[in-house]
């Protein structure tokens, strides 16, 4: 006492699933999908919001996440207009209460069935997440979702190196300009170097136009590599729903970019899709 409503709940949903607990059930091994810019305002946030939301809208019976692992400044809430109760902080703060019940009450469902765990709600409860407990999230959360997109930290701290490790595909956002090519190379070839398996790894050009100054063939020329999705440029799109806090789907749901992201969740899961590179691919 007091009894806090919250608390009664957990413990009953809890008990439930003690209950049902020799039922067969199908068993999950979620797929995780990281998304990551080869630097700074490449849209990875972005595309990892409107890759969830269109996992989510394909037309099967599957449960989705969302997660934020850019710990101090992620825009994940902000991207889709909410307030999470809790966060990723709170649940790294108890990992022995951590169980599926436990973790779905940490994680806020929005109107498209996407579950988001947010990212620290004030910088400093960043350094309460550990390597060590993202890994048991993650752990769990496989088997109790189809597709987990983590909006993920370029830089290759320890957290971000279990994401990695973690993943099915791991997106990496770059731009058709030299710069942002040569990084998202050098981003690769590090993880290769650390023994990271390059096919894993997706090179996405993000705000594609093919009248810019480098073209793709050039583009995949500095790669080293082919680019397997591109995204085509929409900036009255893009900042349209980024300002009502909706995906794209929910804005746009006829734009070229909204098609380029529903092709590609068709192909993440297996389904056919049509073969232009515009609208993704996927090997």
């Amino acid at each position: 006492e007091p009894i806090k409503k919250e608390e009664v709940e957990i413990a009953f949903a809890r008990y439930k699933e003690n209950l049902e607990h020799g039922k067969p059930k199908k068993g999950k091994y979620g797929k995780i999908l990281s998304v990551l810019g080869s630097k700074g305002g490449m849209g990875s946030t972005t595309v990892a919001v409107n890759l969830a939301e269109a996992l989510s809208q394909t037309g099967d019976s599957v449960k989705i996440a969302l997660v934020d692992l850019n710990l101090e400044f992620g825009d994940i809430p902000l991207f889709l207009d909410m307030e999470p109760s809790h966060t990723i902080a709170d649940v790294s703060q108890n990992l022995s209460r951590l169980d599926s019940v436990f973790l779905m009450s940490a994680m806020t469902r929005n109107d498209s069935g996407v579950y988001i765990l947010a990212p620290p709600s004030i910088p400093e409860e960043a350094e309460t997440v550990t390597p060590g407990g993202v890994k048991q999230i993650f752990s769990l959360m496989q088997g109790m979702f189809d597709y987990i997109v983590v909006d993920s930290n370029r830089s290759l701290d320890q957290i971000a190196m279990v994401a990695l490790g973690l993943s099915e595909n791991v997106f990496v956002i770059t731009q058709l300009d030299l710069a942002s090519l040569k990084n998202a190379k050098r981003f690769v070839d590090i993880c290769k170097n650390m023994g990271f398996d390059e096919s894993r790894f997706r090179l996405v050009i993000n705000r594609y136009d093919k009248n810019a100054d480098i073209s793709l063939d050039e583009a995949e020329e500095v790669l080293k590599q082919k680019v397997s999705w591109l995204i085509p440029s929409d900036y009255v799109t893009v900042v349209t729903s980024i300002n009502q806090g909706k995906s794209f789907i929910h804005t746009a749901n006829s734009s070229k970019v909204t098609k380029s992201f529903k092709e590609m969740a068709l192909r993440i899961q297996g389904k056919e899709a049509k073969t232009s590179r515009l609208w993704g691919l996927i090997k």
